[in-house]
């Protein structure tokens, strides 16, 4: 991880691919100092407590209430059980992990600059993979889930459109991590 000063400018690489990125994995060490300052800022700070995004560090209780979905708990927590049933006991080792372990503060929708933990989906066999997308399929609305189907297929196309970031540009370049004990009474 980089412990530099804070950036002037974040530096954009100039061309396709101009990122060091393996399998999905971006090495900050070999970024520019300003750049890897900014993208291991989740290192520096997951330990902190965490209260969400804020404007100055305090959080505004009763800004969100969770809204009936239309899904059922007890569909989310019975396919969460099947998917971790179903993994192999090396497997189940990094795709089921403690509420409070650090790869769920870290979790990031970019390449990140730490090794993610959990099941990548497009190196698990078939079947499993389709009992992780049926844990998202049964902790989503049917609009929510056709969104993050889209989501997927449309960052395969991006991949097959610009012909680069073949390990990220995937339709399953995606890590499935199940925190915690699966209830349908608590997280």
């Amino acid at each position: 991880m980089s412990s530099q000063q804070p950036p002037g400018e974040f530096p954009v690489p100039d061309a396709l691919g101009g990122l060091p990125s393996i399998d999905s994995h971006l090495f900050d060490d070999l970024l520019p100092a300003e750049g890897a300052f900014e993208l291991t800022a989740d290192l520096r700070s997951y330990r902190d407590p965490f209260v969400g995004i804020t404007e100055d560090g305090t959080p505004r209780p009763g800004l969100y209430r969770l809204n009936d979905a239309g899904t059922s708990p007890v569909a989310a927590v019975a396919a969460a059980e099947a998917y971790l049933d179903g993994l192999a006991p090396h497997q189940r080792v990094v795709g089921n992990l403690p509420m409070e372990a650090a790869a769920w503060r870290l979790w990031t929708n970019a390449i990140p600059t730490w090794h993610p933990k959990g099941m990548r989906l497009e190196r698990l066999a078939e079947r499993d993979r389709d009992r992780a997308l049926a844990v998202v399929e049964a902790s989503l609305s049917l609009a929510g889930y056709t969104q993050v189907c889209s989501a997927m297929a449309l960052n395969q196309n991006l991949g097959d459109l610009i012909d680069n970031y073949r390990d990220t540009l995937t339709e399953f370049a995606y890590w499935f991590t199940v925190f915690g004990t699966p209830s349908p009474r608590s997280p």
